[in-house]
């Protein structure tokens, strides 16, 4: 383990190769240089998607009520890839934003996930990006100020194309949410809509349109990067919007 003689000797990262994630089906590899960020998305790259739809083509049959994701695609969302594109109102341009490019050489994932910290709440070695203590919640928001305005409260507070980034991405996903429990592929709303506490399950061993599983499989993968669209912004907005649009026709 890692500062097990407590000299610079064991400091080293463990790995700095690119990240070949076991979403096979992506046909690339993670490269968010040696600085860090492979470290970080050896783990956070997603899981294998099974079966594995295709837009337009045959009906799959998802063995698993945990057919997605899982809980660990921020690589795959930082780099803008992993999405079902489809076509609709919204131009999807896949690719790392500002954010995912910061998460390459030489900055990476630590210059927001270990921001100033605010005591043993968010920050530093906690790597979270929210705190509550004594029954308030707030945003650590130390690393947006390196690029953007300083005395931000929220992640909020940055609009993005005139909106509050994760209030409008919420919206989005509560829309096709919706659409995918009236079609029938998921089980239920998410109670609260509580972003750590996502309802996840879909009806498994039914056969559904291929673009209703990669519609699911679109949603998955932004409720499990959980940080409601801020990892990638533009991609996030374009790809639900579609995915919308798509499960509107079923």
């Amino acid at each position: 383990m890692i500062h097990d003689t407590y000299t610079s000797a064991d400091f080293a990262f463990r790995t700095t190769a690119p990240v070949t994630p076991n979403t096979s089906f992506l046909g690339t590899t993670l490269d968010f240089g040696a600085e860090g960020g492979n470290l970080c998305g050896e783990c956070h790259a997603g899981r294998t998607l099974s079966p594995v739809p295709v837009i337009d083509g045959a009906d799959v049959t998802p063995t698993s009520s945990r057919y997605g994701w899982h809980h660990n695609p921020q690589g795959v969302v930082l780099l803008g890839i992993g999405a079902f594109e489809f076509t609709g109102s919204a131009t999807i341009n896949g690719g790392p934003n500002t954010h995912g490019t910061l998460a390459s050489n030489p900055k990476s994932c630590v210059t927001c996930h270990m921001a100033t910290a605010r005591g043993d709440e968010a920050g530093g070695h906690t790597w979270n990006m929210s705190y509550g203590v004594e029954g308030a919640e707030g945003n650590n928001t130390a690393g947006c100020e390196t690029c953007h305005t300083a005395g931000l409260d929220s992640f909020d507070d940055h609009p993005f194309g005139g909106s509050p980034p994760q209030t409008e991405i919420l919206g989005l996903m509560i829309q096709l949410e919706t659409e995918l429990v009236r079609i029938g592929i998921k089980q239920g709303m998410t109670p609260g809509y509580g972003i750590h506490d996502l309802e996840t399950y879909i009806n498994q061993n039914v056969a559904y349109p291929a673009n209703v599983a990669a519609a699911y499989a679109n949603w998955n993968l932004f409720a499990e990067d959980r940080s409601l669209g801020i990892h990638n912004p533009s991609y996030a907005r374009a790809v639900l919007t579609n995915s919308i649009e798509v499960a509107l026709t079923y």
